[in-house]
């Protein structure tokens, strides 16, 4: 899906209110998918969404993420 789209989906296909609590994760890891998933993140903000985080999830230690 385009991110231009995204708001027209959630609003008026999914009924989410633009004050419902969101949440986006990156798919992947490293800085590319945390950038990628801020990215969505600022596209709803500016569509009038107020309550979205950005959330990762922990990786094992030691482990390495080839972006």
């Amino acid at each position: 899906m385009l991110c231009s789209s995204l708001t027209e989906v959630l609003t008026q296909s999914l009924g989410v209110a633009r004050s419902a609590e969101m949440s986006v994760s990156p798919e992947g890891c490293g800085q590319g998918a945390i950038g990628r998933a801020q990215s969505v993140a600022n596209a709803l903000k500016q569509s009038g969404f107020s309550r979205i985080a950005v959330v990762g999830f922990l990786t094992e230690p030691n482990s390495r993420c080839d972006e």
